[in-house]
């Protein structure tokens, strides 16, 4: 998974429609929203901006994700931008639910390449999962480790041959161990307690959670019926984590429970031969000045000595630009179904 260094990122938007150039281009598809940054390359590289654009989140439609389409208007508008005689050598996006979309069948990742392809023109494309990307971004594409806490909680590290190793990220139901939902319902478990004065229930958390979900008796029902049930369950993640700052001794054992599970997960990774011991953390849950981080920094050189941790340098959307740097770079570069599928065509 190493690439060479990242171009510098800018903001800038110029018109280019009397330049004939060459673009590599990076896009980072969430929930929430998508980005997309096209880097110049080439002689007239540095007298010429990158683009970057922003669009729709990704949703789920009739059971199909419109993620090809969203994909497909950023690509156009790119090449809108960017202005005639565009030419895209490479293109990779970096996606939210990559792996859950495609073994649910929701999504056939080949869309997405086609949706570049039409709309680029490039002959080089990877469609990957924003785990792939993140940790790409996060370490500038050296390698080494980097552990992703948001909803879920996943690990992932390459080793000197290039392989990929991955820790968790198995969904909510038996793994994401210690991530945001996890955090979360544990923290509802631990204020369901609270609300038939169980010693090891926390009235804080009752507070909270009655605030948002209406009374306890409640809460099963909501949430058994509710199609976003891991979004509720993360959405109260940092509730326990602003209460365990606080001095909450409940709260404080969830976390340090879940600080466990983290330090676990990235150990794995960085156990296997091979993977250089440098890890960064990224993810919601992982902001600077997070409790959590804190915890799961001071923790980690204890489970695995010798670990260096630096902080992320970069973004998906980085790291997305990086993969695409890399397909040029390695026209060979493989797939790893089905967190990452590259295509290539001569």
């Amino acid at each position: 998974m190493r690439a060479g260094p990242a171009p510098a990122s800018a903001s800038g938007t110029s018109e280019h429609h009397d330049v004939t150039l060459a673009w590599e281009v990076g896009i980072d598809v969430g929930g929430t929203g998508s980005r997309l940054r096209g880097a110049p390359v080439g002689p007239d590289a540095g007298s010429t901006e990158p683009i970057d654009l922003t669009g729709d989140p990704v949703r789920i439609v009739s059971r199909r994700s419109d993620a090809p389409d969203v994909v497909g208007d950023l690509c156009r508008r790119f090449t809108e931008k960017a202005g005639q005689g565009t030419t895209t050598i490479a293109a990779a996006v970096g996606m939210r639910g990559l792996r859950s979309m495609t073994l649910s069948r929701t999504l056939n990742p080949y869309d997405v390449h086609d949706s570049l392809t039409a709309a680029l023109g490039a002959g080089r494309t990877a469609v990957a999962s924003d785990t792939v990307t993140a940790h790409l971004g996060a370490l500038r594409g050296r390698s080494g480790a980097t552990l992703n806490v948001g909803s879920g909680a996943v690990a992932i590290g390459d080793d000197d041959l290039g392989r990929l190793h991955i820790a968790d990220g198995l969904g909510p139901l038996i793994g994401d161990n210690g991530g945001g939902s996890w955090i979360g319902e544990e923290g509802l478990r631990a204020a369901a307690r609270a609300s038939y004065h169980d010693t090891r229930g926390s009235k804080r958390l009752l507070h909270e959670a009655t605030a948002t979900l209406g009374p306890p008796e409640t809460w099963e029902s909501k949430l058994r019926d509710a199609p976003d049930r891991v979004r509720v369950l993360a959405e109260f993640a940092p509730v326990v984590v602003r209460a365990a700052a606080d001095g909450d001794i409940v709260c404080q054992k969830i976390l340090a429970g879940s600080v466990q599970l983290l330090t676990d997960c990235l150990a794995a990774v960085l156990s296997r031969p091979g993977v250089r011991q440098v890890a960064a953390t990224t993810g919601q849950l992982m902001a600077v000045d997070s409790p959590l981080r804190a915890a799961v920094h001071g923790l980690m050189p204890v489970k695995r000595v010798g670990v260096e941790l630096v902080d992320a340098a970069g973004t998906p959307l980085d790291g997305a630009l990086l993969l695409a740097r890399r397909l040029v770079e390695d026209p060979e570069f493989p797939s790893y179904r089905p967190l990452l599928t590259v295509r290539t065509a001569e």
